[in-house]
């Protein structure tokens, strides 16, 4: 998948090269930081053509936050698909959603740290943008629930934010290189094992084969690349 929006030529193209733009001087330069003249000598075109194509920053920071979502939700769709085995599952979709955060990685770093300055971008693009993805996710457990593979005292939606915001703080540990001691991976596997063996139902609880162990490593972990 393209890291920046692609497109023909004309408007569109502009368009595109505004957004690739501000992105870059986002990740750089900070929310605050950033000009609409530093985006646009970025993106090598006038200024006005930017207030044509998004109006002010805000506008332009809307439409880079919607095509951050579209990347995170086009990489969790094909990356995990549902099968009503939770071990698998929960295993496909772990991986997805930490290769999902890594590939926004700087921006989320911004939006975290804007979080008091800037409530509204920071809750739209860490809370509100991700929310179909979550319900989804949610639902698929839900469901596991009802056909008794999951625990039904357990409330799908804390599951969700509890499961994604440890492998979103492992993802910027991760490309911070605080993880000296092992890899990503063995990151994942474990948080996703810990999880499985606390979400099974009684009845259904997994094995210790079912459950794969984390490989143990003293490789420094390179899933993402340094901006």
């Amino acid at each position: 998948m393209n890291e920046h929006p692609t497109s023909t030529t004309g408007k569109s193209a502009a368009r595109d090269r505004l957004i690739t733009a501000a992105i870059r001087v986002f990740e750089r330069d900070g929310l605050r930081g950033a000009t609409t003249r530093e985006i646009a000598r970025e993106a090598d075109v006038n200024e006005v053509t930017l207030f044509r194509h998004f109006q002010n920053k805000d506008g332009l920071l809307a439409a880079v936050m919607e095509y951050k979502v579209q990347v995170h939700t086009e990489l969790l769709e094909t990356g995990s698909v549902w099968t009503g085995d939770l071990s698998r599952d929960l295993h496909e979709y772990g991986k997805a959603l930490y290769r999902a955060l890594g590939e926004s990685e700087a921006f989320i770093r911004i939006l975290v740290g804007e979080a008091k300055r800037q409530p509204d971008y920071s809750r739209q693009m860490m809370i509100d943008s991700t929310r179909p993805t979550c319900e989804r996710f949610a639902n698929h457990l839900k469901q596991a629930i009802r056909e008794g593979r999951m625990r039904s005292d357990l409330n799908p939606e804390i599951v969700v934010d509890a499961f994604t915001d440890m492998l979103l703080f492992g993802m910027l540990r991760e490309t911070a290189r605080w993880m000296p001691r092992y890899e990503a991976d063995s990151y994942v596997q474990t948080c996703v094992s810990i999880f499985i063996n606390g979400l099974a139902s009684p009845k259904t609880s997994q094995s210790p084969d079912r459950v794969a162990a984390p490989a143990r490593s003293t490789k420094q972990a390179k899933s993402f690349p340094k901006r």
